[in-house]
């Protein structure tokens, strides 16, 4: 089954049919209640070790490790919450979270050495991991073909959201004390579980599957899918970009005489186009018949541009432009490509097919910090767009055996009465 027109998978779909779709609220809520702790991290964790060690350095060390670990055991968590099942896998390791990150605030209220800290904290990371591709594997049970992009696009709505709900919800609660806003990170944790508790109930409640699909003979070894590659590889500019833009705000604004405040409007503007993009995206993706791959090529085109156009920024005006660009692309991206991939992933592999995208995702962002550090701002700045080239060119270079594909795959869907779509 091929998957790069997704005007035949989104037809008649609106976001009003997603909305006043039960499974689909169902799983939103799980989904996000999933989120929300790893959001909260990085302030709490930062705060509360200062506010114990007297340095940010052990907070730093904590945030490194907490990343790293999600990163490195995504797939490997992935893959485990496939073979016992994602809904089940996923509830399992949310309570197992809870464990870890009661002990964490313990461990914390007692002023445990900062070994000890950082060693929680990267196994804090590790637990949940891959519970972002469970989630995604959840949402295409949850709701019919018809209704996937719209309902991808409303999450990444919602994402957006928690993004800054999390940090909002420490920075409140460390007005109380650090330990209080440490123990607010297992309590959602727990009521994320309770969320994904539900959702497998209405799931089992469920008599009849959503939709029948033939996916099944679909080849488990996604990874050697050169359009899953290029999925791949558009997950690390996607967050290259994202990342880039986020990290560099503040260096950006100070560089033309501003502050912090105006480095949180910059990123603001920059999540609030990435937000409305996505809506107005998923809003029209049903009229869409522009390959999948060709969209996400003209995406990771806007973020190379973007990317550009903020390291040879030198006004406020070229530097909201700029992040306008990239956000303009990075929700519509991420939209296509979930939905796209899936047609290359086996329906039980994945959960880790996903969350191995997911921790591509996460490299990327990572690297913006990582060059920031290492490169001059505008250097960074430029480069930024760096993993999108390659990805562009590597979906160039693999054109023609994405249409030998698209052929063959069109010529088996006739053979059984189906269609797929072309490349």
């Amino acid at each position: 089954m091929a998957a790069d027109s997704t005007a035949s998978a989104n037809a008649s779909a609106s976001l009003g049919d997603v909305v006043r779709h039960e499974g689909f609220l169902t799983w939103l809520a799980a989904a996000q209640g999933a989120r929300l702790p790893a959001f909260m991290t990085t302030l709490a964790f930062v705060v509360a070790a200062s506010h114990e060690t007297g340095t940010y350095g052990t907070g730093g060390l904590m945030v490194t490790a907490y990343t790293l670990a999600a990163v490195a055991w995504s797939p490997f968590g992935g893959r485990i919450l496939d073979r016992v099942g994602p809904a089940t896998g996923a509830v399992r390791a949310l309570w197992a979270a809870v464990v870890v990150l009661s002990g964490l605030t313990v461990a914390i209220a007692l002023e445990a050495p900062p070994v000890v800290l950082i060693a929680l904290a990267g196994l804090a990371g590790a637990v949940p991991a891959g519970i972002g591709g469970a989630m995604r594997s959840l949402l295409s049970d949850a709701v019919p073909k018809r209704l996937l992009m719209p309902a991808i696009a409303i999450d990444a709505t919602c994402v957006e959201i928690m993004v800054v709900t999390g940090p909002l919800i420490i920075a409140l609660l460390l007005l109380i004390s650090p330990v209080v806003a440490m123990a607010a990170i297992p309590a959602f944790a727990c009521l994320a579980a309770l969320l994904t508790l539900r959702l497998r109930a209405h799931q089992q409640r469920r008599t009849t599957p959503v939709e029948v699909e033939a996916e099944s003979t679909i080849p488990a070894a996604f990874l050697r899918n050169p359009r899953y590659l290029f999925w791949l590889a558009s997950s690390v500019a996607f967050g290259q970009a994202l990342g880039t833009a986020e990290t560099c705000a503040y260096p950006v604004a100070e560089r033309l005489g501003g502050g912090s405040l105006a480095a949180a409007l910059l990123v603001g503007a920059l999540a609030l186009t990435a937000a409305s993009a996505g809506l107005a995206y998923g809003a029209f993706a049903s009229r869409v018949t522009i390959p999948a791959v060709r969209q996400a090529q003209l995406f990771l085109l806007c973020l190379i541009t973007g990317c550009l156009l903020l390291g040879f920024a030198g006004s406020w005006l070229v530097v909201v432009i700029a992040m306008i660009v990239v956000g303009v692309a990075t929700a519509p991206l991420n939209a296509v490509r979930s939905q796209a991939a899936e047609a290359d992933i086996a329906p039980q592999r994945r959960a880790e097919a996903f969350s191995i995208l997911l921790a591509a995702q996460g490299v990327g962002f990572a690297m913006g910090g990582l060059f920031l550090a290492l490169l001059p701002l505008s250097v960074t700045l430029g480069i930024g767009g760096a993993s999108a080239a390659c990805a562009l060119l590597f979906s160039l270079l693999i054109a023609g055996r994405l249409r030998v594909m698209a052929l063959a795959e069109g010529s088996a869907g006739a053979g059984v009465g189906g269609g797929g779509g072309g490349h």
